[in-house]
Protein backbone atom coordinates (compact mmCIF):
# COMPACT_ATOMS: atom_id res chain seq x y z
CA UNK A 1 0.00 0.00 0.00
CA UNK A 2 1.27 3.45 -0.85
CA UNK A 3 1.47 6.03 1.90
CA UNK A 4 1.28 9.78 1.65
CA UNK A 5 3.32 12.01 3.93
CA UNK A 6 0.19 14.09 4.54
CA UNK A 7 0.27 15.79 1.15
CA UNK A 8 -1.45 14.96 -2.08
CA UNK A 9 -0.83 16.93 -5.22
CA UNK A 10 -2.37 16.60 -8.60
CA UNK A 11 -2.24 18.26 -11.93
CA UNK A 12 -5.19 18.04 -14.23
CA UNK A 13 -5.52 19.25 -17.77
CA UNK A 14 -9.29 19.29 -17.67
CA UNK A 15 -11.94 20.90 -15.59
CA UNK A 16 -15.51 19.79 -16.09
CA UNK A 17 -18.82 20.94 -14.71
CA UNK A 18 -20.81 18.57 -12.55
CA UNK A 19 -23.64 17.95 -15.00
CA UNK A 20 -24.97 15.83 -17.79
CA UNK A 21 -24.06 17.68 -20.96
CA UNK A 22 -25.92 17.23 -24.24
CA UNK A 23 -24.81 19.14 -27.28
CA UNK A 24 -26.18 19.04 -30.81
CA UNK A 25 -22.72 18.08 -32.06
CA UNK A 26 -22.54 15.04 -29.78
CA UNK A 27 -25.22 12.37 -30.27
CA UNK A 28 -24.72 11.10 -26.73
CA UNK A 29 -24.70 12.51 -23.24
CA UNK A 30 -21.56 12.82 -21.21
CA UNK A 31 -21.62 12.67 -17.45
CA UNK A 32 -18.71 14.57 -15.99
CA UNK A 33 -17.94 16.09 -12.67
CA UNK A 34 -15.51 18.49 -11.15
CA UNK A 35 -12.92 16.77 -9.04
CA UNK A 36 -12.78 19.31 -6.27
CA UNK A 37 -10.53 17.19 -4.13
CA UNK A 38 -8.23 14.76 -5.84
CA UNK A 39 -8.13 11.23 -4.48
CA UNK A 40 -5.34 10.55 -2.03
CA UNK A 41 -2.45 8.19 -2.58
CA UNK A 42 -4.04 5.45 -0.45
CA UNK A 43 -7.28 5.52 -2.44
CA UNK A 44 -5.58 5.39 -5.83
CA UNK A 45 -3.07 2.79 -4.60
CA UNK A 46 -5.85 0.55 -3.30
CA UNK A 47 -7.71 0.85 -6.60
CA UNK A 48 -4.64 0.04 -8.68
CA UNK A 49 -3.93 -3.06 -6.57
CA UNK A 50 -7.14 -4.56 -7.93
CA UNK A 51 -6.61 -6.50 -11.20
CA UNK A 52 -10.21 -5.76 -12.24
CA UNK A 53 -9.53 -2.02 -11.99
CA UNK A 54 -6.31 -2.34 -13.97
CA UNK A 55 -8.12 -4.26 -16.71
CA UNK A 56 -10.94 -1.70 -16.81
CA UNK A 57 -8.43 1.14 -17.17
CA UNK A 58 -6.37 -0.58 -19.87
CA UNK A 59 -9.39 -1.74 -21.88
CA UNK A 60 -11.26 1.58 -21.70
CA UNK A 61 -8.13 3.49 -22.69
CA UNK A 62 -8.38 1.81 -26.10
CA UNK A 63 -12.10 2.23 -26.70
CA UNK A 64 -15.31 2.92 -24.75
CA UNK A 65 -16.88 -0.27 -23.42
CA UNK A 66 -20.08 -1.35 -21.74
CA UNK A 67 -20.11 -2.95 -18.30
CA UNK A 68 -21.12 -6.25 -19.91
CA UNK A 69 -18.14 -6.21 -22.26
CA UNK A 70 -15.83 -5.20 -19.41
CA UNK A 71 -17.18 -8.05 -17.30
CA UNK A 72 -16.04 -10.49 -20.01
CA UNK A 73 -12.60 -8.86 -20.34
CA UNK A 74 -12.12 -8.77 -16.56
CA UNK A 75 -13.44 -12.29 -15.98
CA UNK A 76 -15.51 -10.78 -13.16
CA UNK A 77 -19.20 -10.59 -12.32
CA UNK A 78 -21.20 -7.58 -13.51
CA UNK A 79 -21.89 -6.40 -9.93
CA UNK A 80 -18.12 -6.41 -9.26
CA UNK A 81 -17.45 -4.48 -12.47
CA UNK A 82 -20.17 -1.93 -11.65
CA UNK A 83 -18.66 -1.38 -8.18
CA UNK A 84 -15.20 -0.81 -9.67
CA UNK A 85 -16.63 1.50 -12.34
CA UNK A 86 -18.27 3.59 -9.63
CA UNK A 87 -15.02 3.68 -7.61
CA UNK A 88 -13.14 4.90 -10.69
CA UNK A 89 -15.82 7.52 -11.47
CA UNK A 90 -15.70 8.79 -7.88
CA UNK A 91 -11.95 9.30 -8.25
CA UNK A 92 -12.43 11.08 -11.58
CA UNK A 93 -10.52 8.42 -13.52
CA UNK A 94 -13.40 7.24 -15.70
CA UNK A 95 -16.12 8.92 -17.77
CA UNK A 96 -19.57 7.46 -18.36
CA UNK A 97 -21.33 8.17 -21.66
CA UNK A 98 -24.84 7.30 -22.72
CA UNK A 99 -25.26 6.62 -26.41
CA UNK A 100 -28.49 6.02 -28.30
CA UNK A 101 -28.99 2.58 -29.80
CA UNK A 102 -28.46 2.89 -33.58
CA UNK A 103 -31.48 0.61 -34.09
CA UNK A 104 -33.64 2.94 -32.01
CA UNK A 105 -35.27 2.28 -28.71
CA UNK A 106 -32.87 1.83 -25.85
CA UNK A 107 -29.66 3.60 -25.00
CA UNK A 108 -26.30 2.13 -24.21
CA UNK A 109 -23.94 3.24 -21.45
CA UNK A 110 -20.24 2.96 -22.14
CA UNK A 111 -17.21 3.84 -20.06
CA UNK A 112 -13.85 5.24 -21.04
CA UNK A 113 -10.90 6.37 -19.03
CA UNK A 114 -9.88 9.98 -19.11
CA UNK A 115 -6.63 9.05 -17.42
CA UNK A 116 -3.46 10.08 -19.20
CA UNK A 117 -0.91 9.38 -16.49
CA UNK A 118 -0.53 8.79 -12.75
CA UNK A 119 2.86 9.66 -11.31
CA UNK A 120 4.04 9.11 -7.77
CA UNK A 121 7.11 11.08 -6.71
CA UNK A 122 9.05 10.57 -3.51
CA UNK A 123 10.82 13.76 -2.58
CA UNK A 124 11.82 15.24 0.75
CA UNK A 125 10.25 12.39 2.66
CA UNK A 126 6.84 12.94 1.04
CA UNK A 127 5.02 10.90 -1.56
CA UNK A 128 3.28 13.14 -4.07
CA UNK A 129 0.65 11.93 -6.50
CA UNK A 130 0.04 13.63 -9.85
CA UNK A 131 -2.97 12.69 -11.93
CA UNK A 132 -3.08 13.90 -15.52
CA UNK A 133 -6.32 13.51 -17.40
CA UNK A 134 -7.10 13.61 -21.08
CA UNK A 135 -9.25 16.49 -22.10
CA UNK A 136 -12.65 15.42 -23.38
CA UNK A 137 -13.53 16.52 -26.93
CA UNK A 138 -16.69 18.27 -25.68
CA UNK A 139 -14.60 20.14 -23.09
CA UNK A 140 -12.12 21.23 -25.77
CA UNK A 141 -15.00 22.45 -27.95
CA UNK A 142 -16.48 24.41 -25.02
CA UNK A 143 -13.08 25.96 -24.27
CA UNK A 144 -12.74 26.92 -27.94
CA UNK A 145 -16.17 28.57 -28.05
CA UNK A 146 -15.64 30.38 -24.74
CA UNK A 147 -12.30 31.68 -26.03
CA UNK A 148 -13.93 33.41 -29.01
Amino acid sequence: MLTDGGRTESRSRTTAAAAVVKTPLCPFSVQTRTVSEEPDVETVGALLEDPTVRTILTQTSQEPMSATTLSTHCDASQPTVYRRLEDLRECGLLVERTRPDPDGGHHRTVYSTNLERITADLEGGELTLRIERREDMADRFTDLIEGI
